[in-house]
């Protein structure tokens, strides 16, 4: 975690949110890529705002081990 405390702690809770809502819609898990997507496309609609983040998505999944960098462009790395 990178950035503004603030704005790291905010929307990694706003990610993990999110995460529980797809987990009790679908009744399985996320995968760790559609996660890091999500708070890509989050943080994407906030450019601009003065946003200052960058944190690791990580964990693992049906495809194995993933690891992907998020920051507040909505650039996303794997």
């Amino acid at each position: 975690m990178a950035g503004g405390a603030a704005d790291c702690s905010f929307w990694e809770r706003n990610l993990g949110t999110q995460c529980r809502m797809y987990e009790l819609r679908n009744k399985k898990r996320i995968s760790v890529a559609a996660a890091s997507k999500l708070l890509a496309n989050t943080t994407n609609a906030y450019r601009g705002y003065g946003l200052s983040m960058g944190t690791m998505i990580t964990g693992w999944d049906e495809t194995g081990p993933q690891l992907y960098y998020v920051d507040n462009d909505g650039t996303r790395l794997k």
